[in-house]
C-alpha cells in the first residue's frame, strides 16, 4: 500500500513556527484552494475534502482534523503510563540483577 503516494508531507510544527495560528487555516500543499480539514490515520497525513474523496472511507481511516488532537493526547498519555509501568518493571528487574550479582561476588571470596 503507498499511503503516501501523492502527498506531500508537511511538518506542522514548522507551519506553526512560520507564522501559522489558529486563525490562520493551512492550505493542502497537493490542491492549493482547499484547506486541510481532515487528517488520514491510515496515511498519517492531513488532508482537504478533495484529498478527502481520494481517500475512500472503506480504505482510509480519516476524521475531521479538530477532532484528532484530543484523541491522539489521550493515546499518548495512555502510551506514556505503560511507559512509567515497563520503566519500573525494569528497576525492578536491574535491582534483582544487582542483587544476584553482589550474591555471586560473595560466594567467589
Amino acid at each position: 500500500m503507498h499511503c503516501f503516494e501523492g502527498h506531500n508531507v508537511i511538518d506542522l510544527k514548522d507551519e506553526l513556527l512560520n507564522g501559522a495560528t489558529q486563525d490562520k487555516l493551512l492550505h493542502c500543499p497537493r490542491h492549493d484552494r482547499e484547506i486541510i480539514r481532515y487528517f488520514c490515520r491510515t496515511c498519517n497525513v492531513p488532508i482537504c475534502k478533495e484529498c478527502a474523496t481520494e481517500h475512500p472511507t472503506g480504505l482510509h481511516d480519516y476524521d475531521h482534523i479538530s477532532d484528532v488532537g484530543p484523541r491522539e493526547i489521550e493515546m499518548l498519555r495512555l502510551q506514556i503510563e505503560r511507559c512509567k509501568t515497563k520503566l519500573n518493571e525494569f528497576k525492578s528487574a536491574g535491582s534483582s540483577v544487582d542483587s544476584l550479582l553482589n550474591c555471586l561476588e560473595e560466594q567467589l571470596l
